[in-house]
């Protein structure tokens, strides 16, 4: 159950800080090693998070010359 409510919070964007106070953790590698799974949501996020930074580098770059 500890597994999964750290997997859900995080993927609902919720602070690992915070899921390591909950869970009662002293080090956050703890929390973030044992307890959050990284799920596809979350990868697939993150993938078009850094999309979205590199585009837009991107774009600036090529308007700047």
């Amino acid at each position: 159950m500890r597994h999964t409510a750290a997997s859900l919070l995080f993927s609902a964007g919720v602070d690992l800080n915070e899921i390591r106070a909950l869970l009662r953790h002293t080090r956050l590698a703890t929390t973030a090693d044992v307890y959050v799974d990284i799920l596809d949501e979350v990868r697939r996020s993150t993938a078009r998070s850094m999309d979205g930074i590199l585009s837009r580098l991107y774009s600036s770059s090529v308007t700047e010359k």
